[in-house]
């Protein structure tokens, strides 16, 4: 599929996911064409959480979606030990997915890519789409929860692994 058709794809697929989104919008990037897209954030009432949607030709038939949700930005290098730890203990309790310290913008976002081929339409990658957005957006809620306490100097990384040690 060309530049074009990865374009009018991820174009048509945005026009099938509506529910709880606020904007949309196609971007192009040197890899090819990006769907972005925002949605209210679980953990600020006036925020939101970004959404890229990406993918790539793995092999003549079959492309590599790529979905990264952003729920945390704005974060101090400071900080950035503590959730590297953090983020360890969480990702190894999550099944579909995980959590990335993307230090180059100081944010944190999860993280899922799976295989597609090329004979899906749209409207089935739509539905894989939001079936795994809905996954993740899970993940993001639950163990994000630890993430937020931590930033927002709540709790420390021993209390944090300590709770999720007695969960087990």
């Amino acid at each position: 599929m060309d530049k074009l058709g990865a374009k009018e794809y991820l174009a048509e697929i945005a026009d099938l996911i509506e529910d709880g989104i606020h904007e949309a919008v196609i971007d192009n990037t040197e890899d090819g064409a990006v769907l972005l897209m925002t949605a209210a954030s679980p953990f600020d009432e006036n925020g939101e959480l970004a959404y890229s949607v990406s993918f790539e030709e793995f092999k003549a038939d079959m492309y590599i979606f790529q979905i990264m949700i952003f729920a945390f930005t704005n974060i101090p290098e400071e900080r950035f030990e503590e959730l590297r730890v953090a983020i360890n203990a969480l990702n190894a309790r999550i099944s579909l997915g995980s959590f990335v310290l993307f230090e180059e913008a100081n944010a944190v976002f999860f993280n899922h890519s799976f295989l597609l081929d090329e004979t899906a339409n749209a409207a089935v990658a739509a539905r894989i789409l939001l079936r795994s957005i809905g996954l993740m957006e899970n993940a993001v809620v639950n163990a994000g929860q630890w993430l937020l306490r931590l930033l927002a100097a709540e709790c420390t990384v021993d209390t944090m692994m300590n709770a999720l040690n007695e969960e087990e």
